[in-house]
């Protein structure tokens, strides 16, 4: 398995880890097993930590999975994905694709940071201190 779906209960969220490089079946299945654990809990948070990714998805991947993120999710939605720097344009690009489709997502390089946004969802969006990807 080259990814790892913990539910933090404390914070009604779900860490998602991914390692090595992700097939799209596989890439698959994870989402449709976090569409499932959020409905399931009526959560709608998730931190995405893609730092042990190895390889970068083609442009077309990061657009089909922005665009099942955005139909499958719940509406309100909040994903912080984290990515290392040199995985920032990929990342920028998928925070892009989604945010024009109305998913909340938005990139950080610090997972600690990427855990305090997803926390004070749905509360006033407030960059404050926060290392987002720029």
């Amino acid at each position: 398995m080259s990814y790892y779906i913990n539910p933090i209960e404390e914070d009604h969220c779900l860490f998602l880890s991914f390692e090595a490089e992700v097939p799209a079946v596989e890439a698959e299945s994870v989402r449709q097993g976090v569409k499932a654990l959020l409905g399931d809990r009526r959560w709608n948070r998730i931190v995405l930590d893609a730092t042990q990714m190895q390889g970068y998805p083609t442009t077309w991947e990061l657009f089909a999975f922005s665009e099942s993120l955005c139909w499958d999710l719940p509406q309100d939605a909040w994903i912080a994905l984290v990515a290392r720097p040199d995985q920032a344009r990929h990342a920028q690009f998928l925070e892009n694709i989604a945010r024009s489709r109305g998913v909340m997502l938005t990139c950080f390089t610090d997972e600690g940071d990427a855990s305090n946004w997803v926390k004070m969802a749905p509360a006033a969006l407030n960059r404050g201190n926060l290392q987002f990807i720029s």
